[in-house]
């Protein structure tokens, strides 16, 4: 973990005030961490404690305030002094008035002193929307995997630049790639090169296995403050881990952006880059060593990929973890979840299609328990809408593989999208009950109430859909902001009824945690899902579904209290 007393003397590892090769002390940077919505549940930010990693390994004094751990308050004051020279910030647009608080808060308190500080962004929804985080509060942003493009602003650059004006961002940037910012009223933009198989390795492994993670304080955080965690279909450990195994996802669906952030930030289509078999293989025996892993959750949009070369490295993959716990190289109970589709677990073959069964049963016997599949909806009308836009499977394949899964004692965990905009009451119930009848058989449901508007999804760039927009006012500059919310139903009754979906599902689950005594406790997913689906049946006038929905899920908190006290 980081501490401001990192950069009191402009240099650590006892550079004597320079971290710079030519003897010109380098710009400290500071980057922050932004709190979302720890309700489910709470993870280091392993991007940017590798991003510091990173720089500090290239000579760049950097700080990570982790807003999880630590207060902000120390590093506001070293702003205020002049102690930082780069703020970098991982932004976020569900949750952008809370992000832009913060950075006008470090901006306020950087302009008490006499030297310039740039504040910059990065990550995929920075790179997605930049023209609007720097209209409203950034100077900058690094698009797409940004570690060699900050390290080499940082070098092109001393600490004197920042004494007495803004560095001048042409001058500075020039021959550099993947960065945005403004000059006069318009905006430069100059996109990055293909990223390389070779640069993912450096980041998304060898840097990995240099790096120390905060994932022991994260555990004991999640312990204390965990109401029942039991109550899903899948084990659960608290010793768990998020792995990146891939540059991005391969998917064309519309509501999501995942698809857009390299070929955004290079300016063309990019081709998916990942990590081996034997890589991964690597990065699960690092972490069960160094951390004491028992739960590796692989945190990539589709983690098999779905082309051949996808399939065949989960299937290599499955074989050496099967061979380490053989080995005792890793315990037997060790167990992976991750992210796939449906598309993913059939076979295909000139226009034929099959269950791939062999998979399955290998990633069971390997240990995976929870796989979660961006189901979105059990309606094949649904499916194919423009919002959805599912490629190649259909509700029977949804059903087939779900059922496969349960059946080899996979736990399918179905995300699902009850805000869709071409949803009819009667499609989107159809929907819910589906789910309803897989948590009766305990697979897990993961749910979004509203379709929100992600910036560089097709359907956001297309203009087509009617928006919702939030407003925030700069409490800082008086400035207005209207930031897109979600996509508006097209049907008048869950239309009238959407502005109610996230504040019935608090009125169930605030409920449920007064019942149980869970109020300022992370309650499990199953829970808080299932509040989900109550809250919307109410919200569109079904209160006939969300009393039986309720009624399930107080039987199971019953019988889990029930096997618990058992035991004591």
């Amino acid at each position: 973990m980081a501490h401001t007393d990192n950069v009191l003397t402009n240099g650590s590892n006892g550079s004597n005030g320079s971290n710079g090769s030519n003897g010109q002390a380098r710009p400290n940077v500071l980057i922050v961490s932004l709190k979302g919505d720890n309700l489910v549940n709470i993870a280091p930010p392993v991007g940017l404690y590798l991003l510091s990693a990173y720089l500090q390994k290239c000579g760049i004094c950097c700080d990570v305030l982790d807003r999880e751990l630590e207060e902000t308050e120390p590093y506001l004051d070293a702003v205020r002094k002049g102690e930082y020279d780069i703020v970098g910030f991982s932004v976020s647009h569900l949750y952008m008035e809370d992000d832009l608080e913060l950075v006008w808060k470090f901006r306020t308190e950087a302009a008490q002193h006499g030297r310039h500080c740039l504040f910059i962004a990065g990550g995929q929804e920075a790179t997605s929307n930049a023209e609007q985080w720097i209209d409203n509060g950034i100077d900058m942003v690094f698009m797409g995997f940004p570690e060699r493009e900050l390290v080499k602003f940082c070098k092109n650059l001393t600490r004197e630049d920042f004494a007495d004006a803004t560095p001048d961002l042409a001058t500075s940037t020039e021959g550099f790639a993947g960065i945005v910012y403004k000059q006069g009223e318009d905006f430069v933009t100059i996109g990055t090169p293909v990223l390389t198989n070779e640069q993912l390795r450096e980041l998304c492994y060898d840097l990995v296995l240099e790096t120390e993670l905060p994932y022991k304080p994260y555990w004991d955080q999640l312990r204390a403050r965990s109401a029942d965690q039991s109550l899903g279909g899948s084990d659960f450990f608290f010793e768990n881990v998020r792995v990146y195994t891939t540059s991005h996802c391969p998917r064309l669906c519309g509501f999501c952006s995942s698809q857009s952030f390299l070929p955004d930030a290079q300016g063309k289509n990019s081709p998916i880059t990942m990590l081996s078999a034997e890589e991964i293989a690597n990065l699960i025996v690092h972490y069960w060593e160094e951390y004491g892993a028992l739960s590796i959750l692989f945190s990539d949009d589709d983690f098999p990929v779905g082309n051949k070369p996808g399939i065949e490295r989960l299937d290599k993959l499955c074989d050496y973890i099967i061979d380490l716990k053989s080995e005792g190289r890793i315990p037997e109970k060790m167990r992976f979840s991750c992210q796939a589709r449906v598309y993913d677990f059939f076979g295909r073959r000139k226009g034929e299609k099959w269950i791939n069964w062999d998979l399955m049963r290998k990633m069971h016997q390997a240990g995976f328990m929870s796989v979660g599949m961006g189901v979105e909806t059990y309606n094949d009308r649904i499916m194919k809408v423009p919002s959805v836009n599912k490629i190649g499977v259909n509700r029977e394949d949804c059903i087939a593989i779900i059922d496969a899964m349960l059946e080899i004692g996979l736990v399918p965990q179905t995300n699902l999208i009850l805000g869709i905009p071409e949803y009819t009451p009667e499609e989107l119930i159809e929907t819910m009950e589906v789910a309803y009848s897989y948590l009766q058989r305990d697979c897990n449901v993961a749910t979004t109430r509203l379709m929100n508007v992600l910036p560089g999804a097709p359907i956001q760039r297309s203009g087509a859909y009617e928006v919702f927009y939030r407003t925030w006012v700069n409490p800082y500059t008086g400035k207005e902001l209207k930031i897109e919310d979600y996509f508006i139903p097209h049907h008048p009754v869950i239309r009238e009824g959407i502005d109610k979906f996230d504040e019935l599902a608090e009125v169930e689950l605030n409920d449920i945690a007064q019942q149980r005594g869970w109020e300022d406790k992370i309650i499990g997913k199953r829970v808080v899902h299932t509040c989900s689906l109550i809250g919307v049946a109410r919200a569109i006038g079904r209160d006939d579904v969300a009393d039986r929905f309720r009624g399930f899920l107080d039987e199971l908190i019953d019988e889990s209290e029930q096997r618990r006290f058992a035991f004591v």
